[in-house]
Parts: structure tokens; sequence; C-alpha cells
């Protein structure tokens, strides 16, 4: 992984084609080894005051981007490296590149494909199997802590990718104006959200885990069936805070089927060890996949077995 220089780029474009929850992303042309590539120029949101303290988060940012760009799976997106990005702004502000697809995320493509129950459930199981190759990483596991489906994209082969794996966590620090909610909150396990019992300057979030990906992903799966966000029916993001603390979780909508439905049950399970592996959501997937339905014994059959 590699501090990518400005001159490297071209054709950037002046304005972003999408904002995240933590960055402005652009367009632009990264020419690496006489080959040039269109690339997704993540500009982070800033508010250091001083040239050297932008420079210190970008040195933060390579020494996590230095795991993420030995990352190898199909179903995760390549990481090129960081960069600095000048904008309004006589400063620099740090960049993340990575390819730019033009399928766009999950939910724009399955807007714009009309797809069916079948092509969304093969999205799904890849974008599960790219999870599950993040959990399996040893020593230690890669969370990928903000589990959406505009940070899986559909690449040029239309398949399924994840990016900004561990970003929130990255950027849960001083200086960035986002926080690790980004937006996110509508996805974000329950134990993330929960009022800390102290008062006290010291504390600390609580973790991201391999569970609260999954019950992030069992919110992403209701996402791509109804095309609309998990609990669409709050406008606002305090009451959906207020919601899921409150153990309200989603109703079931006729998109989705009995069997399914089970599964997302499960991945929303109260007590975080109570949920399944994210290979074993993989694992009813590709079922599901395969068969063309399911019933809900089967489902319940396959998580059962995952548990002995």
């Amino acid at each position: 992984m590699q501090v990518l220089q400005l001159g490297s780029f071209s054709n950037v474009d002046n304005t972003p084609f999408a904002h995240g929850g933590l960055a402005d992303i652009f367009k632009g042309v990264y020419y690496v080894k006489g080959k040039s590539q269109t690339v997704a120029i993540k500009v982070v949101r800033t508010h250091v005051p001083t040239q050297e303290q932008s420079k210190k988060r970008i040195q933060h940012l390579m020494k996590e981007g230095e795991l993420w760009s030995k990352l190898k799976h199909p179903n995760v997106a390549p990481f090129f490296g960081v960069t600095s990005f000048q904008q309004r702004t006589p400063l620099c502000t740090p960049a993340l590149v990575t390819p730019f697809y033009g399928n766009g995320n999950l939910m724009q493509y399955a807007k714009t494909n009309s797809c069916s129950q079948r092509k969304l459930l093969e999205l799904l199981t890849q974008a599960s199997s790219g999870l599950s190759y993040l959990h399996s990483i040893r020593p230690n596991a890669v969370i990928h802590g903000d589990i959406k489906a505009c940070n899986i994209l559909v690449n040029d082969d239309g398949q399924a990718c994840l990016i900004d794996f561990g970003l929130s966590r990255v950027l849960d620090t001083r200086g960035y104006t986002s926080t690790s909610f980004g937006g996110t909150l509508r996805w974000m396990a329950h134990e993330l959200l929960a009022p800390p019992d102290v008062d006290s300057d010291d504390f600390k979030p609580p973790p991201l885990t391999k569970n609260s990906d999954v019950w992030s992903f069992g919110m992403t799966i209701l996402e791509i069936f109804t095309l609309d966000v998990p609990y669409a029916r709050f406008r606002y993001d305090p009451n959906v805070v207020w919601a899921i603390l409150c153990k309200t979780l989603p109703s079931q909508p006729a998109a989705i089927p009995d069997a399914l439905w089970t599964l997302l049950r499960h991945c929303w399970e109260w007590c975080p060890n109570g949920r399944p592996s994210i290979h074993t959501v993989q694992a009813v997937l590709t079922t599901y996949m395969a068969a063309g339905q399911m019933s809900t014994e089967e489902v319940e059959a396959i998580l059962d077995e995952a548990t002995l």
C-alpha cells in the first residue's frame, strides 16, 4: 500500500458524484505502470486546523490502509492507497482511492435493473462471502463496522464487493467531522447505541464486533428487498434509536418470504452471542438461492446445526 502522489491523477471531477456519511466521493483517473484506471477518490471530511495535523491524519489512515491493501477476495473491492486531496482550502485532506464501478452500489443497482428475488439473493450471497472472508482473517478478524447497501458496490463483472471496511472505526477520532455513526444508525446493532452506564470523560464507545456486523447485514437484506432504509416509517434518526432500544424490530414486509424473515430475526437476536455467524448466514443464502425457495424449518435446521 502506498501514498499515491497527486500527480498520478487526472480528470478529477470538480464536484463529488456522491456523498457518504464520512466523505465526499470524486471520480478521477489514476495512472500506474503506464496504465490508466478510473477510480473513486473518497475525500474524508476533517476540521483539522493545520497542514501538520492533516499529515498526521493521512499517516493514521496509512497505518490502517496497510491492512486493507493486503486483503484479496473477489467480493472485497481492491484498495489502491491513500492520497492527499486539496479542494477549496489550502489544507490537503486525506483521501482513499478505490476502483470506480459504473454499476454503483447495491441499492442503485437493484433499483436500476429491477432485480429478481434470485438476483438479489445472488448479490447478497456474494456480499456475505466477502464479509465471511473478513471475519475469518487470522490472527485478528477484520470487522467491517458499517454494513449497508451503499457500502456494497457491484463491479464491472456484476459481482458484489464490500468497501469501507473498518473506515468508521478509523475515523472515530478527534479532527473528523463525522463520528462512527456516520449516518448508519438505522443499520447499527442495539449494543452500539446503548448509552453509557456512567457519565465519564473517559467513556469509550462499545467495540464493533462480528456480531454487530451480522445485525447490520440483516438490516441490509431488509433494505435491499424493500428498496428502502430500515425503519423507513420513522423519519428522524432519534426516533429510530428509541425504537431499537425499546426492542422494536422492523415488521415483516410482503417482499420477504417467511423463511428469509426467520434468518433476519436470528440476525437481530438481542443477545449478540445468540446471532448466527456470517458464515452461517452465507450458508442459508446459498442454499436458498440454489433451491429457489426454502421452508422456515429448513432455515432453522441450518441455524441449529451451526450451533452444535
